[in-house]
């Protein structure tokens, strides 16, 4: 079975400033309040490296949304039985099947790490995150933690049941 991480964001009873302010990102998306998302992104993306102070702030929260992401598809739709994993795959609005090449390497990032998680496969991760957190592009280093936010939003709002139903044998 590959996923098998769990998120760390609230160690000894109190939650990391990544998990604080990733949970107030996705809120802010959440309340469609789009310019106090902005004013929240714009300092975080600015990070000037991963050893700046921004900088490792940005990538925990990059890597508490993808953990975020992982952990609700597993809540929503169970552990996956032996020798299975949970892939993401994306369509276009006309029902088209997306490669991850084809998406905008915010988008494209976040999935991978995503697949990756729930693949098992840490050093993918670990790789995928490293390189979001080395990208020298304001723009791309925000979609990416848009892209990240719009993903845990839709998967908090899909329909799905409370318990997920054991699969047919």
């Amino acid at each position: 079975m590959g996923y098998s991480v769990g998120m760390v964001s609230d160690v000894g009873g109190l939650a990391q400033p990544e998990a604080r302010l990733a949970g107030h990102l996705v809120e802010l998306l959440g309340d469609r309040n789009m310019s106090a998302l902005s004013v929240a992104l714009a300092p975080l993306v600015r990070a000037s490296g991963p050893r700046s102070p921004a900088g490792v702030l940005y990538g925990g929260v990059l890597r508490w949304l993808v953990c975020a992401i992982a952990e609700v598809v597993v809540a929503r739709l169970g552990v996956p039985e032996e020798g299975e994993v949970f892939v993401f795959k994306v369509r276009s609005s006309h029902g088209r099947r997306l490669g991850v090449d084809e998406l905008p390497e915010s988008g494209g990032r976040v999935l991978r790490s995503v697949n990756a998680l729930l693949a098992g496969d840490r050093p993918a991760v670990r790789a995928q995150l490293a390189a979001a957190e080395r990208e020298p592009d304001l723009v791309v280093r925000a979609e990416t933690v848009v892209a990240a936010l719009v993903w845990v939003d839709a998967l908090l709002d899909a329909r799905t049941p409370v318990f997920p139903d054991p699969p047919p044998r």
